[in-house]
């Protein structure tokens, strides 16, 4: 059992189309997890993780993924919050891929779900920490 702060995520373009350069924009949103900005979850980050409650479940982030010529394959990373809370059901964050200065790519390809299971049912199972 390996607790992760973070989920990488990596997005792949065909290979047939690699003759050029390309830049993607990506951005998080909110489904049923909840996101903070970078400067709230720094400041959670410093929090013993028992005082976490309302930190947010990860740390929004959006920006832009450069593929080279001949390259396939870019990634970013999604930070999580590691609050110790007992969550009953996993939360969701949508991925969203746009054309930098354009609007949001539409269709299953352009578009993803990550999925965040909750880690501390095993790790503090003697304890009793439900958080909101």
């Amino acid at each position: 059992f390996a607790r992760r702060s973070f989920v990488t995520i990596t997005v792949t373009r065909d290979t047939s189309h690699t003759d050029s350069i390309l830049t993607i924009g990506y951005a998080t949103s909110d489904l049923t997890a909840t996101g903070v900005d970078s400067t709230k979850f720094a400041a959670c980050g410093l929090l013993p993780a028992t005082q976490r409650d309302g930190c947010g479940d990860y740390q929004q982030t959006s920006g832009e993924l450069s593929f080279g010529v001949g390259v396939s394959q870019a990634s970013f990373t999604i930070n999580i919050m590691n609050d110790f809370c007992y969550e009953r059901y996993a939360e969701y964050i949508q991925l969203t891929l746009n054309v930098p200065g354009g609007g949001v790519l539409t269709g299953d390809g352009f578009m993803a779900v990550v999925r965040i299971d909750d880690n501390d049912w095993e790790t503090h199972a003697n304890t009793n920490m439900n958080c909101a």
